[in-house]
């Protein structure tokens, strides 16, 4: 409510305002959803930093508000562990849950946006990279990408070396990425949950 008054007298411009949305929109997904913290527990940093930015909107005060929140973010560690255990699949009970799937695709949307520079509004379908049936651990976010609904049905009963010239065609920078950092074949699903920790806690904290 801060912000929209402080937009609304125009103290912020629309570019401050929908960089200040976009950082609330990052850190939600860093902090509640990667970090599994509760959103009680910055009850006191919001009380301060809205009467700060309903006071007197500078750009002082906005890079105050982020630099505060950001220093209650988890750790590169804390993200690589969480990110380990974040998953979806319909063949293993543990990771079958709706709310699940919707989880990780904010992180993935989150990563191909920080990616790509662009904001992701249209639908898409979640790809397992090796069959998720084959092993409990192929459901784990290392094992996910982002995918057009027309080329996840390229991509069925096909090996990596098949899948990854259809991962070229795709419109999303993390997922064309993806098939050229794994052209030689050599994929493991943990060592691609460290990058993908490590590009989040770089991007999105510095």
């Amino acid at each position: 409510m801060s912000l929209m008054h402080a937009r609304e007298i125009e103290q912020l411009t629309s570019e401050q305002y929908d960089d200040a949305i976009g950082f609330i929109y990052r850190f939600y997904i860093c902090y509640k959803i990667i970090g599994g913290m509760e959103s009680n527990h910055l009850s006191d940093s919001i009380v301060k930093h809205s009467y700060a930015i309903e006071l007197n909107c500078t750009q002082q005060v906005l890079d105050e508000w982020k630099n505060s929140f950001n220093e209650k973010l988890p750790s590169e560690e804390t993200f690589r562990i969480n990110l380990l255990s974040l998953g979806w699949s319909h063949s293993w009970p543990l990771y079958s849950e709706t709310k699940l799937k919707d989880r990780c695709k904010l992180v993935l949307a989150l990563l191909e946006e920080l990616k790509s520079g662009v904001r992701v509004s249209e639908a898409f379908t979640i790809e397992h990279i090796l069959p998720d049936s084959q092993a409990q651990e192929n459901s784990i976010i290392g094992n996910l990408l982002m995918l057009e609904e027309r080329l996840n049905a390229k991509c069925k009963d096909k090996s990596l070396k098949e899948k990854l010239p259809i991962y070229a065609e795709s419109r999303y920078a993390t997922t064309r990425a993806f098939a050229k950092r794994y052209a030689n074949g050599c994929f493991d699903v943990k060592k691609r949950v460290d990058f993908i920790a490590k590009d989040l806690f770089e991007m999105v904290i510095h």
